[in-house]
């Protein structure tokens, strides 16, 4: 595949893939073009170019993504990785009204899901892995951290 001389790149070949460079995403569709010059000056004067459009051409290529998703300026930082996300409602999002305002957080990342415990009328039965499942205690059970089972069944 031919690549493309860039005069605005010191005479070097912009390859996307071989380049290094920071992302831009994190300010939302208005940032991208200053976030990306601001974050690659670093790269150094023989890439710096090729880092800034890649950047640029990446950066709102996820943005259209997330958009698509619904997410419109990137993901809220109260819900990254570095945040934590414990069983709270300001870092557990769930839907408000319906009844009292008893929410949990059932399982890990990335399959947690936040649900109403209805003072006991629902309970969480995760294995802290994939598996993650809301049932009532009145009608099922948690088998192993595995699955859920109608009550009178037994665990295999």
């Amino acid at each position: 595949m031919d690549t493309a001389i860039d005069t605005n790149n010191n005479g070097n070949a912009c390859v996307p893939w071989e380049v290094s460079y920071l992302p831009g995403s994190g300010g939302g569709f208005s940032a991208v073009n200053s976030l990306c010059e601001i974050l690659n000056v670093i790269g150094g004067t023989d890439n710096r170019e090729c880092a800034i459009a890649t950047c640029k051409i990446e950066s709102l290529f996820v943005l259209n993504i997330l958009a698509l998703a619904g997410i419109e300026n990137g993901i809220d930082s109260q819900y990254h990785h570095d945040s934590g996300f414990v069983a709270n409602r300001q870092n557990c999002p769930t839907v408000v009204g319906g009844g009292p305002d008893d929410r949990e957080c059932c399982g890990d990342y990335p399959y947690k899901r936040p649900y109403h415990t209805r003072n006991g009328a629902n309970e969480c039965c995760t294995n802290s892995g994939s598996f993650v499942q809301v049932y009532q205690p009145l009608t099922h059970f948690c088998c192993n951290l595995e699955q859920v089972l109608p009550n009178g069944e037994f665990c295999v």
